[in-house]
């Protein structure tokens, strides 16, 4: 019975994933803000973003080692991205990477480094998706709801973003998302041991 109840998420660890949520969603916005000024930089800054990002992902999935945190915090993300006017489309693969993160953190073991950064690097890999999967499916969509970029922002983006390319850069962040994963491992190796991470 004492196992169930630890298994089920507390109040305490539904707060901790909203908080932890925010920061993830922080980490992702600065790398953003700062890359999103270049056209060329921003195809990169999802990727990036899941660098710093690992710790923070670390020390929750080490703190809250239980079913439905990976989900649920991507689930928050995903609603920041819905009212920062992000297309229906890309909100949905971020839950949709959320559902896939938590299956994987799940069968890899949620207290093993290796589920962890498996949740992770789908994480990273949804940011990317979230960034340019409109870009691919709904260009008009995505020009119009990104003109303030200005136009010749928007037609590098287009012109760059190729289905080939969207391979190359979810790749690319799932690397990114390893580095991140791993990073946190190291920053927070004396937390990882204490919490009995393998």
């Amino acid at each position: 019975m004492n196992n169930e109840v630890k298994e089920k998420l507390q109040v305490k660890d539904l707060i901790l994933i909203g908080v932890m949520a925010i920061l993830l969603f922080a980490c992702m916005f600065v790398v953003v803000m700062i890359l999103g000024m270049n056209p060329l930089t921003y195809l990169f800054a999802p990727a990036i973003a899941g660098i710093p990002a690992g710790i923070v992902m670390m020390l929750l999935l080490s703190k809250v080692p239980k079913t439905g945190t990976f989900f649920l915090a991507s689930a928050v993300i995903a609603v920041f991205f819905l009212i920062m006017g992000r297309l229906p489309l890309d909100v949905v693969t971020m839950l949709v990477c959320g559902v896939i993160g938590e299956v994987l953190y799940g069968a890899l073991g949620r207290k093993r480094f290796r589920g962890m950064a498996a949740a992770h690097a789908v994480y990273t890999c949804g940011l990317t998706l979230v960034a340019f999967i409109s870009v691919v499916l709904l260009k008009d969509a995505w020009a119009k709801a990104f003109a303030g970029y200005g136009r010749s922002y928007i037609a590098k983006v287009i012109e760059w973003v190729t289905p080939m390319s969207l391979v190359g850069l979810c790749l690319l962040s799932v690397l990114c998302g390893l580095i991140g994963a791993w990073l946190g491992k190291c920053l927070l190796k004396k937390h990882f041991e204490k919490a009995g991470v393998l």
